[in-house]
């Protein structure tokens, strides 16, 4: 039952001696996880498996003291090099007179990736959140020529202000009021203005 139970687990398996530095059994799950065979396995000190060797066999000899057991978040390196993050559950247990660890590794790369992404984002929100508090409060500007007067006293036009101020850009054009206070007692303007006025009379 239990060896059934073992092989059969979705997630990685393995039963290992520390003072011997031995695998003893790794199931199905456990060889998917690591890219290597069962034989290469049970062939390889179990720390070869870690990019951390030597703190991986502290911890599992650590977790031979009575009620001794593992609950944390390592790394596992694959056969192909690539690095998955696991977290690892196991406790000490009495199998054929030998004393080993059992451990469960469940493969968390999908969820730390996704903590990570999590992560990014607020620390992206945080900082649009700083722009955007750094135009805020009371800003001087000119009735008349619409600077800013910077926190130094210095007047600044208004694009130049928020650009630096922001994540902001500006293009320019000229809004229908001005075209009409700049140009409109022009005769050319008010050429073009009647010809757009007859084009879409004609259009409709």
């Amino acid at each position: 039952m239990y060896k059934t139970l073992f092989d059969e687990a979705r997630d990685g398996m393995w039963v290992v001696n520390p003072r011997k530095r031995a695998i003893i059994d790794v199931n199905k799950a456990l060889v998917e996880l690591s890219g290597y065979s069962k034989e290469e396995l049970l062939a390889m000190p179990p720390q070869n498996i870690s990019p951390d060797p030597e703190g991986t066999m502290k911890i599992l000899k650590n977790a031979l003291v009575p009620g001794g057991e593992i609950f944390l978040e390592r790394k596992v390196k694959k056969k192909d090099g690539t690095i998955v993050s696991v977290e690892i559950s196991g406790r000490s247990a009495i199998i054929n007179g030998q004393q080993v660890i059992i451990s469960i590794f469940k493969d968390i790369s999908e969820r730390k990736k996704a903590d990570e992404e999590k992560a990014k984002l607020i620390l992206e929100l945080e900082r649009a959140l700083a722009e955007v508090k750094r135009l805020s409060g009371l800003l001087p500007i000119c009735s008349y020529c619409k600077k800013i007067r910077s926190d130094k006293g210095y007047w600044t036009i208004l694009e130049e202000y928020i650009q630096n101020h922001s994540e902001a850009e500006f293009s320019h054009a000229i809004c229908p009021d001005c075209v009409e206070s700049l140009y409109g007692h022009e005769d050319w303007y008010k050429e073009h203005k009647k010809e757009s006025k007859d084009s879409e009379g004609k259009d409709r």
